[in-house]
């Protein structure tokens, strides 16, 4: 989400993920100001062990932007524009 924001710069993203990742992703994006609309991806059923992973992970994220913490490194700009009506 960081990189969407700070290299795409973009304001608004749509999520295709794992059923188990889609409200962290979308938490996340919230927390960073990305309006973000999440459907889920799966293809077929998890273990109990990606679930109990996720829990872990949904407390770094937490941590992570309460103490704003960010990547070490993004990448350069590569700004995503424009609303495709010229493509036809």
């Amino acid at each position: 989400m960081y990189r969407a924001r700070d290299v795409f710069l973009v304001s608004s993203i749509i999520v295709a993920t794992q059923s188990f990742h889609l409200p962290r992703a979308i938490f996340i994006a919230h927390s960073l100001d990305i309006k973000a609309y999440g459907f889920s991806a799966d293809s077929g059923s998890y273990s109990i062990k990606n679930y109990f992973r996720e829990l872990f992970a949904n407390v770094r994220a937490v941590f992570d932007l309460a103490f704003l913490r960010v990547p070490k490194y993004l990448g350069s700009t590569i700004p995503i524009a424009g609303d495709n009506k010229n493509n036809q």
